[in-house]
């Protein structure tokens, strides 16, 4: 009778271990599954300028383009913008990733013309706000004055030639 018990004594323990192992794995595999970032995917690329259509073989942005890699995720959608004669490389990072908006407003001072709306649709972690960029949506003329109310401070601060980057808003 010693040994019978044993035996089931030991088969007890063992289906035991196998739930506490089964339960322990779910728990782990829920948590990586919630550590996982959704960073969403490129639903196109395409340029703006003179080229009609993106080549996929290309390994630069050609001259007097601006390439826009489309980022989507459920609704929302993010662009990447890289400029003329730099290297398309992989995005590293989180696209949909918050981020601090540099601006409330931007846009021409001398003829009160507002692209924040056009300007906005460019904003993304990583991405560099040009005067490439901003000349695509205003007329050019000789008393241009491109300007920017500075979200944190209400100061209207003239347009810098090198940009303004798009950082990320705290740890993501």
């Amino acid at each position: 009778m010693g040994a019978e018990n044993e035996c089931v004594l030991r088969q007890r323990v063992d289906s035991t271990d196998k739930m506490c192992i089964s339960r322990a794995f779910s728990a782990l595999s829920r948590y990586l599954a919630s550590q996982r970032t959704d960073r969403g995917y490129i639903h196109r690329k395409y340029l703006l300028g003179e080229y009609d259509e993106y080549d996929e073989s290309m390994t630069t942005v050609p001259e007097d383009c601006i390439y826009v890699e489309e980022w989507r995720k459920q609704d929302e959608v993010r662009r990447r913008v890289i400029y003329e004669l730099e290297e398309i490389t992989p995005y590293e990072g989180n696209p949909f990733a918050p981020f601090k908006n540099p601006w409330n407003w931007i846009g021409d001072a001398s003829t009160d013309v507002d692209i924040t709306a056009a300007v906005d649709r460019y904003l993304m972690p990583g991405n560099e706000i040009r005067l490439d960029l901003l000349l695509l949506f205003l007329r050019s003329h000789s008393h241009m004055s491109i300007r920017y109310t500075d979200a944190a401070s209400g100061d209207e601060i003239v347009f810098p030639n090198k940009g303004v980057r798009i950082e990320a808003d705290g740890a993501v």
